[in-house]
């Protein structure tokens, strides 16, 4: 089908910026490109610990406690592989990055997933986590703003929660990829930050989102200095060391000028409100909890009497619209689909209309 319109993949629509590409383009030309440092480039190293202290208020050692990885994705992994040990339980917060799932598996660990209600708005909270701790459990893994619900978690959600960690003495692997991402009063806030929970937690970002470098595959990561020498001594088995030209890149999306970020903001917040609108005008089959941060929205389609699988599918066959089915996210998400809304607006409201119309068809023939 050459006319679907997607709202399925959580990439931005844009390119990166001219200095970003620029950059690249300098060092492919005039730096011969040999392997670079396992953890990455120190200048880049520098630069990203700069901009955690500027935005998110840590302070890392860039020699020994930061790493730059192939995207946010392989330092979860590393993460992962690292911290869990076979017969190791992974509190996950469900809905969530399925990846999770995948990585935990993968290590040898138990992933235990603990429901993100919609009544709280897909926070995280600390009383669902405690509830499914035993004496295996080694891990929470926490996103916000999170993908798939959009959810910013609150710092008091995050006071409560460090509490738990700190008194069951876990691990905290906090995904923090769209970080830059935040709408209306919605504030950022690393559990990270809070005390004693820095050396406890491994912090995890990216390029992707924040300067449009999908395909450029570059992230990194932050922890405890023990932590990022194993996990460094891994990276070096699997990948040897990091893409040069990307990391040149990388050093001059930090270092350059951020007014592409504040242009995507835009954009997305305008994408919110075409999503918005959409669901509000369903006249109540359809209907979607705050979106406060990231570019998705997760609407709940219950009303319909359709699965998530078969709403999608059906969506895609006969309305030609990509959607993400809810149950992708872990077991909470039946019920749900999540939308992305980073593209083109004409082809977000064309994609809009087509999916509150099938939302319709559905609940009639129900």
């Amino acid at each position: 089908m050459d006319d679907v319109i997607s709202l399925a993949v959580g990439e931005p629509g844009f390119q990166a910026a001219d200095h970003i590409i620029e950059a690249a383009e300098r060092t492919l030309r005039n730096t011969p490109m040999h392997y670079t440092d396992v953890p990455g480039i120190l200048p880049l190293r520098e630069a990203i610990a700069a901009y955690t202290l500027m935005h998110k208020g840590l302070s890392y050692d860039p020699g020994t406690q930061t790493q730059v990885t192939h995207g946010a994705t392989t330092a979860l992994s590393l993460a992962f592989t690292t911290l869990v040990e076979p017969g190791d339980e992974v509190i996950l917060g469900s809905p969530y990055f399925s990846t999770y799932e995948n990585m935990v598996i993968t290590a040898g660990g138990i992933p235990v997933p603990v429901p993100l209600r919609a009544a709280d708005g897909f926070h995280h909270r600390a009383e669902q986590i405690e509830a499914a701790l035993s004496e295996r459990t080694r891990v929470i893994v926490l996103n916000s703003p999170g993908n798939p619900t959009g959810a910013v978690t609150t710092l008091r959600e995050w006071e409560q929660i460090a509490d738990l960690a700190r008194q069951h003495d876990l691990w905290v692997i906090s995904d923090e990829v769209y970080h830059r991402f935040l709408y209306d009063d919605a504030a950022f806030f690393s559990i990270a930050a809070l005390p004693e929970m820095q050396e406890r937690t491994l912090l995890i970002d990216s390029f992707s989102k924040t300067y449009a470098m999908t395909g450029w595959r570059l992230g990194y990561m932050h922890g405890p200095s023990e932590v990022i020498a194993h996990t460094s001594a891994l990276a070096e088995a699997v990948t040897s060391s990091n893409n040069a030209a990307s990391q040149a890149a990388g050093l001059a999306a930090l270092t350059g000028p951020q007014d592409a970020l504040e242009h995507m903001l835009a954009q997305y917040t305008h994408n919110r409100a075409i999503v918005q609108a959409a669901v509000q005008d369903s006249g109540g089959l359809l209907s979607l909890p705050s979106v406060e941060g990231a570019f998705y929205a997760f609407i709940d389609i219950r009303k319909t009497g359709v699965t998530s699988h078969d709403f999608a599918l059906g969506l895609l066959h006969t309305r030609h619209v990509a959607v993400v089915p809810g149950d992708a996210f872990g077991p909470q998400g039946q019920g749900w689909i999540r939308v992305s809304y980073v593209g083109n607006q004409d082809e977000l409201a064309e994609g809009m209309h087509r999916l509150a119309d099938y939302a319709r068809e559905c609940a009639a023939l129900g």
